[in-house]
């Protein structure tokens, strides 16, 4: 991770790579969500130092009328999901954050894609992988839209970067690249600026869109830092009925398996002024 002197250079640590490790940032400012909305920042998922990485990160909107105070269900809910741990009919189901309306996982090791562990309960339409929970995770390196959910109840998949189910029951990425970077471990002692130059490859910019009007539309785009600029990895039709305001957060999580997962130079536009409250 990059060095404790590092804060200037603007990066926001969501976990390091220890296991059973969980971090989330709440914005419970509300935002105005009918005239459109775009979010850009940085990523960098990386570091692991087991077999492979996990969780993943997630980015997601909540109902501006609901307090956002706490985020969802970590592993592989991503902290915006429920999640009945470890999938145990008799575990006590952990509540998805409140009034969710839009979760994005960026998932490295794959269980946002999956309703395995009680995600997406109640919803009608289910994930393509199922609900069993047992290795090896249905959607590694896959970006997974999961829509409104309140308590135990909903977050259901809307969409994913998933393509055809192997054999051994994984799922293929449509993704152009990869979500997690090669980077292994800063070395010993290094510099501030150093490490910025080591993370620069690990890097990828995501974009989350929402469009003004009728029928609004979201849009999720990725620059995997390849020379191809932005590309649009998913679109799909927005969740109806939208807000009025949105709140929003970040959220990431390790378990068993561990990741280095930073975000940094968050920027949201909104085309109606945001009124602070005092």
């Amino acid at each position: 991770m990059p060095p404790g002197n590092a804060a200037p250079r603007g990066y926001l640590q969501l976990t390091d790579a220890h296991d059973e490790v969980t971090g989330a940032v709440l914005f419970d400012t509300p935002i105005p969500a009918r005239r459109g909305l775009e979010v850009v920042f940085e990523q960098w998922q990386y570091g692991n130092t087991t077999r492979a990485p996990a969780d993943g990160i997630s980015f997601f909107l909540t109902d501006g009328a609901r307090r956002l105070n706490t985020p969802g269900a970590f592993g592989g809910s991503l902290g915006y999901a429920q999640k009945r741990p470890g999938g145990r009919p008799e575990a006590q189901f952990v509540p998805g954050v409140d009034g969710g309306y839009l979760g994005i996982g960026l998932d490295v090791l794959g269980e946002y894609f999956g309703d395995g562990e009680g995600r997406g309960n109640g919803c009608e339409r289910r994930s393509p992988a199922g609900t069993s929970f047992r290795p090896p995770a249905p959607g590694p390196n896959v970006v997974s839209a999961r829509g409104p959910g309140d308590g135990v109840n909903g977050y259901c998949l809307l969409d994913a970067t998933a393509g055809n189910r192997r054999a051994n029951g994984v799922w293929s990425s449509s993704l152009p690249g990869r979500l997690h970077g090669d980077l292994r471990k800063m070395p010993a002692g290094v510099t501030a600026k150093r490490a910025e130059r080591l993370l620069e490859p690990v890097k990828r910019v995501v974009r989350v869109a929402i469009s003004a009007g009728r029928d609004p539309v979201v849009t999720v785009g990725i620059d995997f830092r390849d020379g191809d600029g932005f590309t649009r990895v998913l679109r799909f039709a927005a969740p109806e009925p939208m807000p009025e305001t949105f709140k929003f957060g970040f959220a990431a999580s390790t378990g068993p398996l561990t990741d280095v997962q930073l975000i940094r130079r968050v920027v949201l536009r909104s085309k109606q002024p945001v009124e602070r409250s005092s």
